[in-house]
């Protein structure tokens, strides 16, 4: 799904390089060069709804709507989309201009059913969609083709280069959501505890991996993968979470469920983080906004991308010194860390070796809590 609801300046056109519609082009290459479009002006260009060609966000969710149908029927959409009104309006937008209106048929009942839509009537407009979408990529490239600038494949990147390189405000939104994302991540409990507990091992997190199903004191939980480690060298561990509890450790036994003893043997053989602490931490966390001053930080230091951030950890027995400092460990994914120091006149991000990379004084940090909080304004 893609919108923003920011109106913005003079639209910008969709780009697609000219071998989408070539002799061997699939029929679906031209909507999928428009869905990374899109996806490339919001994630990469930070670009709002208001601010690119309409076309965009209409084929966009048109095509997400056929998708999601065609991988499992309305149902699918329901759940999925959430029946988010704007998904909606912009895929019936798209759909009716690209000249496919049973398919906006079935969508429009879908949402006019609301709550009511079980699976008869979901089962019911499956039918239609399937009886009648079999012209659905050659509308959509009839409708598209006029409304897309074709570009030769050689300087396809360069215009792209171009068009995502952010501006003042653009720059200011991708700064925004790293903060707010930091944020999130900083307050965590069950990252935290992950990242915690890795480096109780002499680990440094990295990453969670999918895991596997396993039920724990008579519940089901989930007793994930715990990537751990530099590249080259990384160490798996497996972590669970259970009644705010989170135990990692190398090796846990292969069965479908653990006891009281399993787990005190896993934490006897790995580390483990009480739910006091790391609600502790995550409460800390919040209060002093720990998350985006790293954000801010890291907007300063060079070689360092917030999104390379796996987990912010406010270090064991640092949390409350005398001079009113706070030392977290950011750790990288990679397998690297960094360490920030909050002091009550600034913060501070240093490397492994203790080498300040950055330093924003704690006016300047207020003050870009205050330009967080404060809505964008409205051209």
């Amino acid at each position: 799904m893609f919108h923003y609801i920011f109106p913005g300046a003079r639209r910008k056109r969709v780009i697609v390089p000219d071998a989408v519609l070539g002799p061997d082009a699939q029929p679906y290459a031209l909507i999928g060069a428009v869905v990374d479009w899109t996806n490339a002006a919001r994630d990469r260009g930070f670009y709002a709804a208001g601010e690119i060609d309409e076309v965009a966000p209409q084929a966009y969710n048109a095509d997400y709507y056929y998708a999601q149908v065609c991988n499992g029927g309305h149902a699918q959409f329901r759940h999925n989309s959430r029946m988010d009104p704007l998904t909606i309006a912009h895929a019936l937008t798209g759909l009716r201009a690209a000249g496919l209106e049973p398919l906006a048929a079935c969508l429009a009942e879908l949402e006019a059913a609301g709550e009511n839509a079980d699976t008869t009537l979901c089962e019911a407009l499956d039918s239609r969609f399937f009886a009648a979408n079999d012209v659905y990529h050659a509308k959509m490239n009839a409708w598209l083709r006029p409304r897309v600038q074709i570009v030769p494949a050689r300087a396809y990147d360069r215009r792209m280069a171009a068009f995502l390189k952010r501006d003042r405000r653009r720059e200011r939104r991708f700064q925004d959501r790293q903060a707010l994302r930091l944020q999130g991540l900083s307050e965590s409990g069950d990252i935290l505890g992950f990242a915690w507990a890795a480096m109780k091992q002499n680990a440094i997190f990295d990453r969670v991996m999918p895991g596997r199903f396993v039920t724990a004191l008579g519940r089901e939980t989930v007793l994930w993968g715990i990537l751990t480690g530099p590249a080259g060298a990384q160490l798996r561990l497996e972590g669970i979470a259970l009644n705010g509890l989170v135990i990692v450790a190398p090796d846990l036994p292969s069965k479908p469920a653990f006891d009281d003893e399993d787990l005190r043997a896993a934490a006897k053989a790995g580390a483990y983080c009480s739910a006091k602490d790391i609600a502790m931490r995550t409460d800390l966390a919040g209060e002093r906004k720990l998350g985006a001053t790293v954000a801010f930080l890291i907007a300063e230091a060079k070689g360092v991308q917030a999104e390379d951030v796996s987990a912010i950890v406010p270090l064991p027995g640092r949390t409350d010194l005398p001079d009113g400092r706070i030392v977290a460990s950011v750790t990288l994914r990679g397998g690297a860390f960094l360490v920030a120091t909050f002091l009550a006149e600034a913060s501070v991000l240093s490397d492994t070796d203790g080498r300040e990379i950055a330093r924003l004084s704690a006016a300047e940090i207020a003050r870009r809590h205050a330009e967080l909080e404060t809505p964008p304004t409205r051209h």
